[in-house]
């Protein structure tokens, strides 16, 4: 059995790529051409969703259970649990802010704000983005601005690049779907690289989503020992929510760390 400081390290890897995805896929505001591609994948519409999967992390053997939750372009939620102790995580990202609670084996709490984030990173930041990767959405969207994009097709898929200040995001669109089979973000000023695939397409309530999603994150492209990969085989995924909650409290008991 893993001792809980070894739980805790591999939550908080787990969590953090979250925020990292989310920094990552972010971008400057500098000004470049605005174009359309011409190309709309089969994208899924939504209001909020709700979602549970089973999630491996690189190097552990055991599944972490998370249940994430959503409300579009405006709240990210995710409780993650780990055998035995249960909830060991719980995070909320907001269109100002993102905060993380962890619970073993230390109670301790995190907190960012926009400006932090952008500061530290010099990054815009907006919920939507990590939305769109957990429902297989373009995380461009189609009218963006400040995007210069060219399209392409190679035997029997869409390859569509999109260039953003530093980071190149490339999708991979099979013609006969039309649905996101692979998106890789390469950035301009250093050798990180994520890589999203997508598999096991399935129709939930009208709606085409991928519920196989694994993520590779490259510190260094190089040097693929320096990575961290996630995989989420969702089970449930719910887009005919009505009420849902958000729930996100710190009491006197963690202590701030960030």
């Amino acid at each position: 059995m893993l001792f809980p400081a070894t739980k805790t390290k591999l939550v908080h890897n787990f969590v953090f790529s979250l925020v990292f995805i989310f920094l990552f896929i972010s971008c400057h505001k500098n000004v470049l051409h605005k174009v359309d591609s011409g190309i709309i994948p089969n994208e899924v519409d939504y209001s909020k969703v709700s979602i549970s999967a089973k999630t491996k992390v690189s190097g552990v053997k055991f599944n972490l259970k998370s249940s994430l939750r959503m409300q579009k372009d405006s709240v990210f939620w995710c409780s993650v649990s780990a055998p035995i102790v249960g909830e060991a995580a719980r995070t909320i990202i907001l269109s100002d802010s993102a905060k993380m609670i962890t619970k073993y084996p230390n109670k301790e709490y995190y907190a960012y704000s926009v400006s932090e984030f952008s500061q530290k990173y010099g990054l815009n930041i907006s919920p939507f983005i990590l939305q769109d990767v957990l429902v297989g959405n373009r995380i461009i969207r189609k009218g963006s601005e400040n995007v210069a994009q060219k399209l392409r097709k190679e035997n029997k898929e869409w390859v569509l690049e999109q260039k953003v200040s530093n980071v190149t995001v490339t999708n991979f669109i099979p013609t006969d779907k039309l649905k996101i089979r692979k998106v890789t973000l390469e950035s301009d000023t250093s050798n990180a690289q994520m890589n999203i695939n997508y598999t096991d397409f399935e129709e939930v309530q009208g709606k085409v989503v991928p519920k196989n999603i694994q993520i590779e994150l490259l510190e260094n492209k190089n040097d693929p020992k320096k990575s961290i990969n996630l995989e989420f085989n969702i089970s449930r995924i719910d887009f005919e929510v009505e009420e849902q909650t958000y729930p996100f409290k710190v009491s006197s008991k963690y202590i701030r760390k960030f």
